[in-house]
């Protein structure tokens, strides 16, 4: 195998797997059931803000990395 097979195969587990972390937490904040606005309720929603973000980035940079190998 080439080193730019692996490579890619690599960032391409790490894309599968930032994509299936956000589909557990769309699941999860679906599953959500709000009576009330509490002071709790709203820090929830801010970890999960927080957390999608986190995971954005680093979707982010794995696909720039998968779009602009570096030179050899």
């Amino acid at each position: 195998m080439n080193s730019n097979d692996v490579r890619t195969a690599v960032l391409g587990i790490g894309i599968f797997f930032c994509i299936a972390l956000l589909a557990m937490t769309a699941v999860v904040v679906a599953d959500l059931d709000i009576q009330e606005w509490t002071l709790s309720v709203l820090l929830l929603v801010a970890f999960i803000v927080f957390g999608v973000a986190i995971l954005a980035m680093i979707l982010m940079a794995l696909v720039s990395a998968l779009r602009n190998p570096p030179d050899e």
